[in-house]
């Protein structure tokens, strides 16, 4: 119960032995792990020096084979290609659709038996009802007059001209063709229209 002074310090040295062997024990491994994480840095950075002078070589060798090798603007050509010419046909057919609406297709009086030859001019408006009043003034007569002011005249051409579809300007080609008053051929895959 009562211990004596030697025994106290004896005790307490022990006690104090015993911390600086731990606190011993304890700096060793501090040293050992910041050792350890010294090198894995150093290991880390000569990695990261390898890896950025292969990476380097790569962007370098990827720049050469892009100079070598075009890389074709997709969008570009996919717009140019398809958009543009499908853009153009669908609003080609809704201005069609829009004219047959307002004004609708010509129509034609069944063709009686051709008694002995009259004149085409005359002919040509006993076959054909008169549609002036649904077209505005925009009748085969139009195009017959544009023909023989030019001489010949493409159908689209003479469709803008006219304000009317590229159909009804055909369909007035081949009237005024069976009449003997133009001739209707194609070239390069546009309708030309001629005065005979």
């Amino acid at each position: 119960m009562f211990d004596s002074k030697d025994d106290k310090v004896g005790r307490l040295e022990k006690d104090i032995r015993e911390m600086e062997r731990k606190v011993e024990q304890n700096l060793q491994r501090m040293n050992e792990t910041v050792k350890s994480l010294n090198d894995i840095i150093l290991r880390l950075q000569r990695e990261n020096v390898q890896l950025r002078s292969e990476r380097d070589f790569l962007v370098e060798r990827h720049k050469k084979m892009l100079k070598r090798v075009p890389v074709p603007d997709l969008a570009f050509e996919i717009n140019e290609k398809l958009v543009k010419p499908a853009s153009g046909k669908i609003k080609e057919n809704v201005d069609f659709v829009q004219l047959l609406a307002k004004e609708g297709f010509v129509e034609l009086k069944e063709q009686k038996e051709k008694p002995a030859k009259k004149n085409p001019i005359d002919e040509l408006k006993d076959t054909i009802i008169d549609v002036s009043s649904r077209s505005h003034g925009k009748t085969i007569d139009s195009l017959f007059e544009m023909i023989s002011k030019t001489g010949k005249i493409r159908a689209d051409d003479a469709a803008r001209k006219l304000g009317v579809h590229e159909v009804q300007i055909e369909e007035w080609a081949k009237i005024l063709e069976e009449h003997e008053m133009a001739s209707v051929k194609k070239t390069l895959g546009k309708i030309e229209i001629s005065k005979i």
